[in-house]
């Protein structure tokens, strides 16, 4: 007889003479299944990393009152990769899977953030995903661009640009001005798109502002959110925004 809620271990175990290192080693169990779960990755050189976490699931059934497992799935939970080439180019990017998520159902989102250091110097580019069901087909996709020394236009500077559209999802704006709005599925939105600016008044530590204007339909075609909508920063350089964690 076998029952464990969770039973785990989370650190940075490496393997001898190779670049790869445990992240983490996780055992959990419910009325119908047992779940092993791993979490590992790699290092190249310092260059290029990469990190993965899957689970392996076995079915547990009772026959003459003996515990049997069978294999049932392997699942990917997540990867995420990582690059710091020559101090000229550093990107992150992550793929998440969902399955049976209460919010989600089935599907996966994703992000990538790119940023140049030497050529292009403080070029920025974010982008991030969501493709799913949860009883009907959702997706969604935005990006933003920061541009190096932006683009003069008389007293104003149009420092970078965004842009989204999406399907069946709705925007949960967030209470603080660094953090990301949410997207979440809702079966009475239709077609959504948005398009924003970055821009900077005199300088980029005098007045820095973001504004985005969005437009959602619902699921009939009609109006059901169009706005207009930011922030701005006083005597204070404003970042880029990454798109990083979903």
């Amino acid at each position: 007889y076998f029952s464990a809620d969770y039973l785990g271990y989370k650190g940075s175990g490496s393997i001898t003479g190779i670049p790869i290192y445990l992240d983490k080693l996780y055992l959990s169990s419910d009325a119908n299944y047992v779940k092993l779960g791993c979490g590992i990755g790699i290092e190249l050189g310092g260059i290029v990393s990469g990190k993965t976490d899957f689970t392996i699931r076995s079915k547990t059934s009772y026959e003459n009152n003996k515990l049997h497992w069978k294999y049932d799935k392997f699942i990917l939970n997540s990867i995420h990769v990582g690059a710091n080439i020559a101090e000229v180019l550093t990107l992150n990017g992550s793929v998440t899977m969902y399955e049976n998520d209460p919010l989600y159902g089935n599907g996966f989102s994703g992000s990538l953030n790119l940023e140049m250091k030497k050529v292009l110097e403080d070029l920025k580019l974010s982008a991030r995903a969501y493709f799913g069901n949860n009883g009907y087909d959702y997706w969604m996709a935005d990006a933003n661009i920061h541009i190096p020394g932006g683009i003069p236009c008389g007293p104003v500077t149009l420092n970078g640009f965004s842009g989204g559209i999406s399907s069946r999802m709705k925007r949960i704006a967030s209470k603080k001005s660094e953090e990301l709005d949410r997207y979440i599925p809702d079966e009475n939105y239709g077609l959504g798109l948005k398009a924003g600016i970055m821009a900077s008044f005199c300088s980029d530590n005098l007045v820095s502002a973001e504004a985005t204007f969005e437009i959602i339909f619902n699921k009939h075609g009609g109006l059901n959110f169009i706005g207009i909508y930011g922030n701005a920063s006083f005597l204070e350089k404003m970042g880029a925004g990454a798109l990083g964690t979903l």
